[in-house]
């Protein structure tokens, strides 16, 4: 059995923010605040960490590009949590264990 994984949802809009920045990236206490459910994640022992992304991907992408346990998938049409868990399907085909799925 391979160790948890981490799929974290980060494709939304942030419409309810009222914001041009995906909200996962805002910063809490000088921290965007992924930064927080990746800490989590990793404390509960996932080694590996799939973050889906989507709206304004790249900027996501560049605020974790040093964080080497990450990997994404890409949700390009927005359709909601569990078409974004699908998302990386393929990515865990072979994953044998448990999956976290955190916003």
């Amino acid at each position: 059995m391979n160790a948890p994984v981490a799929i974290i949802l980060a494709a939304g809009k942030s419409s309810r923010m009222k914001s041009e920045l995906p909200k996962v990236i805002h910063e809490i206490n000088g921290r965007p605040m992924i930064n927080y459910v990746l800490d989590v994640a990793r404390a509960a022992g996932c080694e590996r960490i799939v973050v889906i992304v989507g709206h304004k991907a790249e900027l996501i992408q560049e605020a974790l590009k040093d964080e080497s346990d990450v990997e994404f998938a890409f949700q390009i049409e927005q359709h909601g949590t569990g078409h974004a868990v699908m998302m990386c399907k393929e990515q865990l085909k072979d994953h044998n264990g448990p999956v976290l799925i955190l916003a």
